[in-house]
């Protein structure tokens, strides 16, 4: 007998992207959608699906709420029940809570992986709401992001950075991604320092409550690349001295020529907030880094006297990405040019406050998950490497997510998935 499948989610392209790959690859399947969480409750209560794949964050009730609905519903409580959730979910606690959970898959998730879970929940014999009895939850999510190893040289810089001092939060952006601890920082008005071991000595970025201040580190010779252009002339001995000061101390250089009054104000905060940004961007296509955060109850004389040039963190990390070139985009940030980008939920209220370039913004209008990739460049005028670098900028924010072109090549008829 043919499976059925129910999808609950309220991303269209995600509803597309799980019935073609599940009518494609596994012939016979049939699919059914929902883009609402009472909507799909009621559906797997009616439609009596095998399997049912759940957005954990749904736009008109929690995700909790609906899978202790379908527990409570003695027609669905057996069905298999595999929860889509982001990679900072509490995995252990949220099958704890649900034990009718069977999986969890974080996303963004590939066609492999969907189709893996899928196959592994039928293969084992886990039919849904014909009365076969559940197993207990099986390992999720799928993959599980591992943390640093706590032998790993980042690890151990991290511990002789931070010595005994008390964190307010670890990660590594294998599992966090930094733009998601910028945003806890400035949700939770932290002032402290956020340090993050892409070389060593560690970048740190510092703030106050919950403002970003200025990014700096130690590490001169990364912090000055191309720096010296923008200052004055001035003899080599002043700028040695100012560079050791910064090795010494992580005060941005461009702050201790202004205490020499070779920089006007104005003109420091400006270097100070350029540099920052053009030291930051080299970590959004570095390597998975290890990062730490600790509350500071009085910040560095130079950061505490330091004026921010930017109230949001969002705005902030726009301007980082500016500095990112085409040529240093890896491999897995160049989408396929038939490939679709979208809007993430929150990202088209999420894009109308920032402050775009006059070519962001064209290509922001241009996607309506309809519009290809190749199409978009082409009607802006973009080559391909310029119009994937616009989309790292927004996929990089949450603001929009891509789809491969692949995703869609046995759609044959679009108006199915509703």
């Amino acid at each position: 007998m043919a499976e059925k499948v129910l999808v609950i989610d309220d991303s269209l392209m995600l509803l597309r992207f799980a019935n073609n790959i599940l009518t494609t690859y596994r012939p016979g399947t049939e699919v059914i959608t929902a883009k609402r969480g009472v909507e799909g409750c009621y559906l797997a209560h009616t439609a009596n699906p095998d399997m049912i794949l759940l957005d954990y964050v749904l736009p008109d009730i929690k995700g909790e709420e609906a899978c202790r609905k379908l527990a409570e519903d003695a027609t669905t409580r057996a069905t298999p029940l595999v929860v889509m959730c982001g990679t900072g979910v509490d995995v252990r606690e949220l099958q704890a809570q649900h034990p009718n959970i069977t999986k969890l898959i974080a996303k963004p998730f590939t066609p492999e992986l969907l189709l893996a879970t899928v196959n592994s929940i039928f293969e084992e014999g886990v039919h849904g709401s014909n009365g076969a009895s559940l197993p207990g939850p099986l390992s999720g999510p799928i993959p599980g992001p591992a943390m640093v190893p706590e032998g790993s040289d980042l690890k151990e810089a991290a511990v002789k950075a931070s010595g005994n001092a008390r964190l307010y939060f670890c990660a590594d952006t294998g599992y966090f991604s930094l733009r998601s601890a910028l945003r806890m920082i400035q949700a939770d008005q932290v002032t402290g320092v956020l340090r993050i071991f892409y070389q060593d000595p560690a970048i740190e970025i510092y703030f106050s409550k919950g403002r970003i201040l200025m990014a700096t580190t130690k590490n001169v010779d990364l912090y000055k690349e191309g720096a010296e252009h923008a200052l004055p002339p001035m003899d080599r001995d002043k700028l040695d001295t100012v560079y050791r000061g910064q090795r010494d101390s992580g005060t941005p250089f461009f702050i201790l020529l202004g205490l020499q009054h070779v920089l006007l104000q104005e003109e420091l905060e400006q270097l100070v907030h350029e540099y920052g940004q053009r030291l930051f961007a080299k970590l959004w296509t570095s390597r998975r880094v290890y990062y730490e955060c600790e509350k500071l109850s009085g910040l560095p004389e130079f950061a505490r006297n330091y004026r921010p040039l930017d109230d949001d963190v969002d705005h902030w990390i726009v301007g980082t990405l500016r500095h990112v070139r085409q040529d240093e985009l890896p491999p897995s940030a160049l989408g396929e040019m038939g490939g679709y980008p979208a809007y993430t939920r929150e990202g088209y209220d999420a894009i109308q406050q920032l402050t775009l370039t006059s070519m962001e913004k064209q290509f922001a209008q241009m996607v309506n998950g309809a519009n290809s990739l190749q199409y978009i460049a082409k009607q802006l005028g973009l080559s391909a490497n310029s119009a994937n670098l616009i989309l790292f900028r927004f996929t990089t924010l949450d603001i929009m997510e891509f789809w491969p072109a692949s995703v869609f090549a046995a759609d044959t008829d679009a108006g199915a998935v509703v």
